[in-house]
């Protein structure tokens, strides 16, 4: 790594792109988001880190996606007509982001 840090910084012995010395730092970037600059011990605690980051991300996706039955009195009366509903339920599936 700190050849590439030499090399973004100082320049390559070869002549270098904008492109180039864009994916460069971009690497380093990624490189250092992922702890490869600190001491074993702690690189080990940021991978643990981002690998338990990713896993809650996963389990809350399954989560938000899955679909649920609610109260329609629980959805405003404008958007109501948006979800299906039964009875005195809506039923509420997917993230509806847009």
């Amino acid at each position: 790594m700190m050849t590439l840090k030499s090399v973004i910084i100082h320049g390559d012995i070869l002549p270098t792109t904008f492109v180039d010395n864009h994916v460069s730092s971009l690497f380093l970037f990624d490189f250092e988001q992922c702890g490869i600059h600190l001491p074993e011990n702690e690189r080990c605690e940021v991978v643990a880190l981002n690998d338990y980051i990713l896993h809650l991300g996963q389990k809350f996706m399954a989560g938000a996606v899955s679909s649920r039955s609610i109260d329609k009195d629980l959805v405003p009366a404008p958007i109501r007509h948006l979800f299906s509903s039964e009875n005195n339920k809506i039923e509420i599936n997917g993230l509806y982001a847009d």
